[in-house]
């Protein structure tokens, strides 16, 4: 696997223009952890990895990196990298460049001679990886709806803000109900926001329009437009 740019904090760009070539490059695997118990009279062990709640959790993921670097600002070049020794870093490569991974980063200079040098570059990283983009979908929601959203990571925080009114506002503010998880959210003043949390794969929300009158949420024929936010992550 090439990986021609490595590129740290999104302000330190290891690639051509800094005189380095990646020399190799290996993004691993985070190991999964497991709680067994052993019963007496019982074959084998008892598996109670997700018994906590219902989700396999996950140890750190290695990351490492090789680097040559030559030429005449060498020692430019490797003061620079060593400023980010110790540092909790954010990290993405052209090979995956859509997601970054955040974690400490350790620099080895392995040899170093007056013009050319070769780095180890391990960073101990979060075992899921993070969408560089945030997901953004509009949506005008109409009297009672369903709205259906996909989310192709695992599960995350949403955030909803309600950015526009839509129709005849005479009888009281346009306003908007969302059942989640048998909670409810009312937002009726352009930029209110609800955070809430989208699973894995298909999530159904249930939204009711209505009017805000003496304070209270009367449902009722209305439209409105929201903005939905969250960020990806994956394994």
């Amino acid at each position: 696997m090439q990986y021609r740019e490595i590129v740290i904090n999104d302000e330190l760009f290891i690639n051509q223009e800094f005189d380095s070539v990646i020399l190799s490059g290996k993004i691993g695997n985070p190991e999964f952890r497991t709680y067994t118990v052993e019963i007496p009279g019982k074959d084998g062990l008892l598996d109670l990895t997700e018994s906590i709640d219902g989700s396999v959790h996950y140890n750190n993921r290695d990351i490492e990196f090789r680097v040559f670097i030559a030429g005449k600002r060498i020692n430019e070049r490797l003061d620079l990298l060593n400023n980010y020794h110790g540092q909790y870093v954010k990290l993405y490569s052209t090979y995956d460049n859509n997601y970054y991974y955040k974690g400490r980063l350790f620099v080895s200079v392995e040899e170093r001679k007056a013009t050319y040098a070769y780095v180890v570059l391990s960073f101990d990283c979060e075992p899921f990886k993070i969408k560089r983009e945030v997901t953004t979908s509009v949506h005008i929601i109409r009297n009672n709806q369903t709205l259906k959203i996909k989310n192709t990571g695992r599960a995350t925080t949403a955030k909803i803000t309600f950015i526009q009114k839509v129709g005849d506002e005479t009888e009281g503010n346009i306003a908007l109900k969302i059942d989640i998880d048998n909670n409810s959210s009312i937002l009726y003043n352009i930029t209110d926001e609800a955070t809430f949390t989208i699973q894995a794969n298909d999530n159904e929300f249930n939204m009711h329009t209505g009017r805000m009158i003496d304070s209270n949420f009367v449902e009722s024929l209305a439209s409105c437009k929201i903005k939905i936010e969250y960020t990806e992550i994956k394994l």
